[in-house]
């Protein structure tokens, strides 16, 4: 019988961060695979309150774990202060997340973490685990089209668009490829012109995404090829495993329904709409049996088995 295989899970502490890593978390852990994930304190415990009663039972206990780790601030603190929050984390978590692992691996047993699984910002995570000899793979939980803007950050500073904190320079639409939309340079994705120093940290993280997939062994993407070849063609290396949609076992943190109702509400132009529906089908598509993001996440399953 082989090594049973643990998987530890580390997003950073944001909805639109924990939500996608979640999900996945459920997914891998339905095909046996033993899964813990690892939130702050203060987000460990929202979810826990805001989970049905019949989520966690004994079954699901086995296969996926929640537990949490300090993230250095007080009760009193404000977490919505992203520059306090960044530091405080960067100073008292990787010591705690390493004892967490060193905690697993002293029982033995199938307890010992054989892959992390972290959202791409988390390279502090990444570096734990290299040192470790634990595998690693980074999720970027938005569009591939990001992650493509951010490899050109270099190209960037040198032409003179933007500087080395991120502010834009010149005011014209950045092109990356003719399939692609154009950005317009106050539009970047760490762009924060009314707070500056939020903006450098948002943008040193951009920076450090480069050293990030230096270090892992597998970069994944909420997203899929049929939904995002364009900005897919121009990061080959990623492994596009969504839409990361809400299950069956999700419906307390959220459900399919709830996505349909909101984007009926928002939703009233009739082109918009038509758009909107069109490109839900091709991400039901893409995420069901035969689609290429289950062929993917399979082949991905496949890989940390091994």
């Amino acid at each position: 019988m082989g090594v049973q295989r643990h998987v530890l899970f580390v997003p950073i502490p944001a909805q639109g961060h924990v939500a996608p890593l979640m999900k996945l978390a459920q997914q891998i852990a339905d095909y046996d695979i033993k899964v813990t994930f690892v939130n702050t304190e203060f987000i460990h415990n929202k979810i826990i309150s805001s989970l049905p009663e019949n989520y966690y039972d004994e079954n699901r206990r086995q296969r996926l774990k929640l537990v949490s780790v300090p993230d250095g601030l007080g009760p009193e603190d404000n977490r919505t202060d992203f520059l306090k929050l960044t530091d405080s984390m960067l100073r008292v978590t990787p010591g705690y997340l390493k004892d967490l692992i060193d905690q697993s691996n002293r029982i033995g047993e199938g307890e010992e973490i054989t892959c992390l699984i972290g959202d791409l910002s988390v390279g502090w995570a990444f570096k734990i685990a290299e040192e470790m000899g634990i595998m690693r793979a980074a999720l970027l939980p938005c569009a591939s089209a990001a992650l493509a803007l951010t490899l050109q950050v270099p190209k960037l500073i040198e032409t003179g668009i933007i500087d080395t904190n991120g502010t834009t320079l010149k005011n014209e639409l950045i092109h990356l490829s003719k399939g692609m939309p154009s950005w317009s340079s106050y539009e970047l994705i760490w762009s924060c012109q009314n707070d500056l120093a939020t903006q450098k940290v948002f943008f040193d993280y951009t920076a450090d995404t480069h050293k990030t997939m230096e270090i892992v062994n597998w970069i994944l993407c909420n997203s899929s090829y049929e939904i995002d070849q364009p900005a897919f063609d121009l990061v080959p290396n990623v492994l596009p495993i969504g839409p990361l949609l809400a299950s069956k076992h999700t419906n307390g943190i959220i459900g399919r329904q709830e996505i349909k109702d909101k984007i009926k509400k928002l939703l009233s132009d009739d082109g918009i709409r038509e758009t909107s529906l069109k490109l839900m089908e091709v991400a039901r598509k893409s995420v069901s049996q035969g689609g290429s993001s289950k062929r993917n996440l399979e082949y991905f399953i496949e890989q940390i088995k091994g």
